[in-house]
């Protein structure tokens, strides 16, 4: 990762940062419902033939 081996990037970002999107928040909290699960399948991979 390019932040790990360059950790001195940091310094270049500002101390604090303001969210443009106040809405997002609760826009996240309706789009994801917490009572549904997720199934929990791993992604299928192309296979050559």
């Amino acid at each position: 990762m390019y932040l790990r081996a360059h950790p001195r990037y940091w310094r270049r970002l500002p101390a604090e940062v303001v969210w443009a999107d106040t809405d997002w928040p609760a826009r996240t909290e309706r789009l994801i419902q917490a009572d549904t699960p997720r199934p929990l399948t791993a992604p299928a991979l192309a296979t050559a033939s």
